[in-house]
C-alpha cells in the first residue's frame, strides 16, 4: 500500500528550524565528485554534506546516484548523507538547536509527555495543512544557497520521491538514521587539492 503524500512530505521534507547551509565563506579550490551507492545500487536522491571544523559543503545527489562538491577546502571531512528534512541545512546545527528547544521546554511541557515528544508535536502542528503541490509545503522545500527548489535530474525533489513504494521509503530513512546525522555518521574523508574522485559506499 502506497503512503500518503502527506506522509511523503513528513519523510522528506520534515519541518526544520534552520535556513538553507552555510556557503558562505568558500575559501578552496579543491572539487569532488562521486557516486553514493547502497549496496552496488546508486541512491536516487538526497544530500551529500562534507563537514569542516566551521562549515557544511552541501550537493543534492541525483538520480543516478552522483555528487559533485567545489570550492572545497583541504583537509579532513565528516560525511553525512542527508535523507530527510531541509537537504541543505546542517545537522550540527539542529543537533544543537534541539538541546537548546529541549532545555527551554523542559519545564513547560504538558504533563506525561516528554520534551522530544512536545518538540514532535510542534512539528506536526507546522506540518498541517502542507501537502505537496501547496504553495506551503513549497516554502518548506530545502533550498540551496540559491534558493533555488531542490531539483534532481531536473525534476522537483517531490516528485521524484512522490512514486516511490513505503518500502523503498522505510529504507532511505534506515539510511538517513545511520548516515544523515553529524553526531551518528561513521564516514569521513581527507580533502586533497584539485579534483578528485571519491564514491561513497554505504554499508
Amino acid at each position: 500500500m502506497k503512503p500518503s503524500l502527506v506522509a511523503l512530505g513528513v519523510f522528506v521534507l520534515v519541518l526544520s528550524p534552520l535556513a538553507c547551509s552555510k556557503q558562505e565563506g568558500l575559501r578552496g579550490t579543491a572539487t569532488v565528485t562521486g557516486k553514493v551507492l547502497m549496496e552496488d545500487n546508486p541512491l536516487p536522491f538526497g544530500a551529500v554534506q562534507f563537514y569542516d571544523a566551521e562549515l557544511v559543503y552541501s550537493s543534492l545527489i541525483q538520480s543516478d546516484g552522483s555528487y559533485k562538491l567545489e570550492n572545497l577546502p583541504e583537509g579532513p571531512v565528516k560525511i553525512c548523507i542527508r535523507m530527510r528534512g531541509e537537504l541543505y541545512a546542517s545537522s550540527r546545527d539542529e543537533q544543537q538547536q534541539k538541546k537548546q528547544m529541549v532545555a527551554v521546554m523542559k519545564d513547560k511541557v504538558p504533563q506525561g509527555m516528554t520534551a522530544e515528544e512536545a518538540k514532535e508535536r510542534l512539528m506536526t502542528i507546522g506540518m498541517k495543512g502542507k501537502r505537496p503541490g501547496s504553495a506551503g509545503f513549497a516554502k518548506m522545500m530545502g533550498k540551496g544557497p540559491g534558493d533555488e527548489m531542490p531539483m534532481v535530474n531536473g525534476t522537483p525533489l517531490f516528485k521524484v520521491v512522490k512514486g516511490m513504494p513505503a518500502e523503498a521509503l522505510t529504507r532511505f530513512g534506515q539510511i538517513h538514521d545511520k548516515y544523515g546525522e553529524y553526531s551518528k555518521s561513521p564516514l569521513t574523508y581527507i580533502v586533497l587539492a584539485g579534483a578528485q574522485n571519491h564514491d561513497i559506499i554505504l554499508k
